[in-house]
């Protein structure tokens, strides 16, 4: 048995590709749309994210400090310092929680240059290529008698330095 072929007809084919060619423009500008409002929404995802995180952050800093204020001053230097740093907010809050817990103030000059603690460990994480909330973590286990992570990621050893052995 022979197939039906239906025929189409010309005219009609090249209507529909008159129609098509002058809506291209509007198809275009929909699909600006569509991808503006996906980048809008990104946008905003990350703008949410970027806010929990920081309250978050806030959060564990007031904890840390026991204390409302104490908590917001040091997430003011914290964001002051990364601004100055290759480090981002987040790990310098890190880093600033660990060392509150440890009873140290990481803002408080620990050098006759002026440097503060912060600064001294920001060196020391960027010399080596590691995040600095890793060379806070790094001191406060060196400060229990536990040198390994010192060894292991910085080459700082007991021996080198004296005044923190026990």
């Amino acid at each position: 048995m022979a197939k039906v072929v239906p025929q189409v007809d010309p005219s009609k084919a090249v209507r529909g590709l008159e129609i098509i060619a002058a809506n291209v423009g509007n198809i275009r500008n929909l699909a600006l749309l569509a991808g503006t409002a996906f980048a809008g929404w990104k946008v905003t995802d990350s703008f949410f994210s970027s806010m929990v995180t920081t309250e978050r952050q806030l959060i564990q800093l007031k904890t840390a400090l026991q204390s409302a204020s104490a908590g917001v001053a040091d997430y003011k230097k914290a964001m002051m310092f990364a601004a100055r740093t290759p480090f981002p907010v987040e790990q310098v809050t890190q880093a600033s929680v660990m060392l509150r817990v440890f009873q140290f103030n990481p803002f408080e000059q620990v050098e006759k240059g002026g440097r503060d603690l912060m600064t001294v460990l920001g060196d020391m994480a960027g010399a080596m290529g590691r995040d600095i909330a890793l060379a806070a973590h790094a001191l406060n286990r060196a400060m229990v008698g536990e040198w390994e992570i010192m060894q292991n990621n910085f080459q700082i050893s007991a021996k080198m330095i004296p005044t923190l052995k026990g």
